[in-house]
């Protein structure tokens, strides 16, 4: 079953293979998170350097960085509701990019075929695929700029928090993995975000994926973000 749903300039989109029913507003209370998780087998992975990332995948030096630190927030959010860290995996990022570059003359809009971009690139089956997108620009979120007229990283991700879709993703049990994707404007005065959740067939059977799905993590209201202030990191001049 999947589900979608874009709104404003963020959009989400989670698509659950092999799987039974999916519930995509995930909600979960605070003290039963890491049990509920465990079945995964999801370990730390280190996440790769900037400059390894940039070589691997094509971005530049300051968009790896600014994809290396949403996705460090992605695991600060998850680790203070006890849910298992996502690993970085440099081929669903490199799929990622190819998709926020596309976006500025192809619109800002979901990849439909996303879940088999991610397959070919990991060349492996899949139970679980979602995907957020975001492009944060002067003219619709003015709080996103400050005074340098150029996107923060910080705010793509308070805005993905802010929305259930988006924090469903970025917070469910259901995924093992992460690709990020960071696009700069020319000037630095634009950014496109986009970032691609799977866990493979391999990492989960199709019960534990069943059983996660049915777990609740607390909405905005009750857990608000924990990682969502300033860093200073930005699409460059």
């Amino acid at each position: 079953m999947s589900t979608g749903q874009t709104s404003g300039r963020a959009g989400a989109l989670v698509r659950v293979l092999a799987v039974a029913a999916f519930a995509c507003s995930l909600a979960l209370p605070a003290g039963t998170a890491a049990a509920a998780t465990s079945g995964t087998g999801a370990t730390p992975v280190p996440a790769p350097e900037a400059a390894a990332l940039a070589e691997a995948t094509g971005m530049s030096r300051a968009e790896a960085e600014i994809a290396l630190d949403l996705a460090a927030r992605i695991n600060r959010e998850r680790a203070a509701l006890g849910i298992a860290p996502v690993r970085f995996d440099v081929r669903i990022a490199a799929t990622s990019l190819l998709w926020s570059r596309g976006m500025p003359s192809g619109g800002y809009r979901h990849d439909p075929a996303y879940p088999e971009a991610i397959r070919r690139a990991v060349r492996a089956p899949l139970r679980v695929a979602a995907e957020n997108i975001h492009h944060p620009t002067a003219g619709n979120e003015l709080a996103c700029f400050g005074a340098a007229d150029r996107p923060q990283a910080a705010c793509v991700h308070g805005d993905f928090m802010r929305s259930p879709r988006h924090r469903a993703n970025i917070l469910s049990p259901l995924v093992t993995r992460v690709g990020i994707g960071v696009s700069c404007g020319e000037g630095g005065a634009t950014m496109w975000v986009t970032q691609r959740f799977a866990t493979l067939r391999r990492e989960a059977t199709s019960g534990e994926i069943a059983a996660l799905a049915a777990v609740q993590v607390p909405d905005a209201s009750s857990a608000p973000p924990v990682a969502a202030e300033p860093s200073g990191l930005r699409c460059p001049a």
